[in-house]
């Protein structure tokens, strides 16, 4: 009897258990991650704190020297992610039998600027986006739709032609 109980509490204890999700990382397929742009790098890295700042994400790191910004995760709801394709992806997979409605979403940025031949400066962006609801328990990846990325370039061009 002691047996079938601790057959029993593993059980419930394995069934509990639910992995993590894969981390998707990258854009989808048409979005830009990447930009250059023909002014030096200084230039250019100035306007890029100036352009995330003005956001008021929390840093990591702001490193000039090897280029790096990274943030903090950031909060935000249904911004910059495309929740239709998000919910269609999930259940066309098999991993969800209901509809959810993804009402929350977050991101971490990081950011790598480089000074090019010739004198521009060229600008990658990795965006780890990731969405919940309320009636989920666990946060789903999802792809940049690369609008973040753009909004962001235009403000740097912006600033750049101030």
């Amino acid at each position: 009897m002691k047996q079938l109980f601790t057959i029993l509490g593993l059980f419930l204890i394995a069934s509990c258990y639910v992995p993590p999700p894969p981390t998707v990382v990258g854009t989808l397929k048409g979005a830009v991650d990447t930009f250059t742009f023909i002014e030096p790098y200084d230039q250019v890295w100035t306007a890029l704190i100036m352009s995330l700042s003005e956001k008021g994400w929390p840093f990591n790191v702001v490193d000039k020297e090897s280029g790096l910004i990274s943030t903090e995760m950031i909060y935000a709801e249904n911004l910059y992610m495309d929740w239709q394709r998000i919910a269609y992806r999930r259940l066309r997979s098999g991993k969800h039998e209901g509809i959810f409605w993804y009402s929350r979403g977050r991101y971490l940025v990081n950011i790598i600027a480089r000074a090019v031949e010739g004198g521009g400066t060229k600008i990658k962006f990795t965006i780890r986006f990731e969405a919940t609801s309320d009636n989920l328990t666990i946060w789903i990846p999802w792809q940049s739709t690369g609008a973040l990325e753009e909004e962001i370039v235009e403000r740097i061009e912006a600033i750049l032609t101030e």
